[in-house]
């Protein structure tokens, strides 16, 4: 009973990934602020959640109380 309420207490780090880029290393040193990366996903697309650096979810970005938010929309394919 102990082990289960000490698990009950531990954190666990959750990220949700919004797109990928691939640029070159001279487009890396030459990105300055208000550049624009244009990612490999589109408005509405279900978006990976990771807890830890596992791959457990999918997602779909919103809003709720004026923040992002993700909504869990499936598990992740094995």
């Amino acid at each position: 009973m102990q082990t289960r309420k000490s698990l009950q207490s531990v954190k666990l780090p959750i990220r949700v990934e919004l797109g990928r880029i691939t640029i070159t290393p001279g487009e890396f040193n030459q990105l300055e602020p208000g550049d624009i990366l244009k990612l490999d996903t589109r408005p509405g697309d279900e978006l990976p959640v990771f807890v830890g650096n596992y791959l457990k979810f999918l997602g779909k970005v919103g809003l709720l109380r004026r923040r992002f938010a993700v909504q869990i929309t499936r598990i992740a394919p094995s």
